[in-house]
């Protein structure tokens, strides 16, 4: 979608059409989004107009690659902050490893 448009446009559309169609719907909206492509702004109010940010981050010590997880916000409700390790299988689900 920002290929085409501008990032304001954008985060407006989302914040006034997307998301309140998707919570009428009482449906989930999940977006991804990749850090440092986008202006700083933008990450911001993305961040206030969704319902939560859930971080995934790949860590690589040597030959090995560790997958980490976290829920940095989620408005209204409890939430664990930690990293924790998923594993990725084969067929796409990630799990918490042990």
């Amino acid at each position: 979608m920002l290929r085409f448009n501008e990032e304001n446009a954008y985060v407006e559309f989302l914040r006034t059409r997307g998301l309140p169609n998707e919570r009428r719907a009482g449906r989930i909206h999940l977006s991804g989004l990749v850090l440092g492509v986008h202006s700083e702004s933008f990450y911001k109010r993305m961040e206030n107009a969704c319902d939560g940010v859930i971080e995934i981050r790949v860590m690589e010590r040597g030959d090995e690659a560790k997958n980490l997880l976290r829920v940095r916000s989620l408005k209204g409700q409890r939430h664990d902050s930690r990293w924790h390790e998923i594993e990725i299988k084969p067929n796409g689900e990630a799990i918490l490893a042990n």
